[in-house]
């Protein structure tokens, strides 16, 4: 049930309308949740035999390929003074993701799970601070049916753990 309401939030931030989720961007959002679940899913599998570089310097391999594809049809060539800019986001990209990939495969999910909330956070913080950008009210409200239903199932899968190894 907190898995429905979770994703009603998401219902109510993208607006189902032709405005919204039926719309090129909406469709590209659910299925990046989608494939983020899986990706969390698969590096706990994976992180029994396989390293966190190993699984990082994969991920990264295809996502660039992926990406590579994408961008074909209307590649240019990147402009000499934002090679700077894409170095750095290569950089902490490939950090921020080898920091996850530990921590899904190390710590249990339940208690990692709830921390990936502060990028709802820092993204509306980087959104303000370099776009001058507010969010609307039905957004924020969709945000905290996300966090609430994704915090309460994290206390429910706990609890119930708990219960069943005291």
């Amino acid at each position: 049930m907190a898995i429905a309401v979770g994703f009603g939030g998401v219902l109510i931030v993208l607006r189902p309308t032709t405005a919204g989720a039926l719309t090129l961007p909406g469709i590209a959002i659910l299925v990046t949740a989608l494939g983020y679940a899986l990706s969390a899913i698969t590096v706990r599998v994976l992180g029994r035999t396989d390293s966190t570089q190993s699984m990082v310097f994969w991920l990264m391999t295809f996502i660039a390929l992926g990406a590579g594809v994408l961008a074909l049809p209307t590649w240019r060539p990147l402009q000499h003074e934002h090679w700077w800019i894409v170095c750095g986001l290569g950089v902490s990209g490939s950090v921020g993701q080898w920091a996850l990939t530990e921590a899904f495969r190390r710590g249990e999910a339940s208690f990692i799970a709830p921390f990936e909330y502060t990028a709802l956070v820092w993204g509306l913080g980087l959104d303000w601070f370099v776009w001058n950008t507010k969010p609307a009210a039905i957004t924020l409200l969709g945000a905290s049916v996300i966090i609430a239903s994704g915090i309460y199932l994290v206390r429910h899968e706990r609890v119930h753990a708990t219960a069943e190894h005291p």
